[in-house]
């Protein structure tokens, strides 16, 4: 989800005193990406999407990649945003991934994260630590004490641990499609980019690194 993870209000955003349009989650979701390599165990991907997308959407010219690699139990997960243009640019990237659950009161789920975000309000409350996911869910938690989840699936017979990186402080939780959960790890929170919360910034040239991993085990 890039470069802006849910919704912008009204789907829009300022910069620099101009209005954009910013589509729900983003607009390289829908975007076509090149095989950079591909090997037993890995594969890299790119998208320049952004070249088409500058006048209205998104004024910026950059290479999305993403590598997935896989070691033993583990998926490894890095994004390397690069920003091809003269001014820094705006970004908070976000993904959402599904994990079956055909028995959503067979789950167990653990958390550290300490805010629970009030997006329709626009502020933050503690956060709910016990969180029944055959409830229905459609929420945003931030600001972890520790950089990982877990998920304990007794109906389907496995345990999945993700691990993030310290940009990746959002947490979203959603519950309400069927034989699934969303537990999506964010970078910012819901319209950040118009309220400058969490809002990553890469200067010209330069590029970002993003990573995390998902550990799964039968159980």
């Amino acid at each position: 989800l890039f470069p802006c993870p849910s919704k912008t209000k009204n789907d829009c955003y300022t910069l620099d005193g101009k209005k954009y349009h910013m589509p729900l989650h983003g607009f390289v979701k829908n975007a076509a990406y090149a095989v950079k390599s591909v090997s037993e165990n890995e594969a890299t991907v790119w998208t320049d999407a952004g070249f088409s997308t500058r006048e209205t959407v998104y004024p910026f010219d950059f290479r999305l990649e993403v590598q997935y690699r896989l070691e033993g139990k583990k998926l490894f997960i890095t994004a390397d945003i690069t920003n091809h243009s003269r001014e820094r640019m705006p970004h908070y990237l976000g993904w959402h991934p599904y994990f079956l659950a055909t028995d959503k009161k067979k789950l167990s789920f653990c958390h550290s994260m300490q805010k629970h975000y009030d997006y329709t309000n626009c502020v933050d409350e503690k956060a709910i630590s016990d969180i029944d996911l055959s409830k229905s869910w459609d929420d945003v938690f931030h600001q972890p004490e520790q950089p990982e989840f877990t998920l304990r699936n007794e109906a389907d017979g496995y345990k999945v641990r993700v691990l993030l990186d310290d940009n990746h402080s959002v947490l979203v939780i959603c519950s309400v499609l069927e034989n699934c959960v969303c537990l999506e790890p964010w970078c910012g929170l819901p319209d950040s980019i118009n309220n400058g919360r969490y809002v990553k910034w890469i200067g010209p040239g330069a590029t970002e690194e993003y990573h995390w991993a998902i550990e799964v085990d039968h159980i």
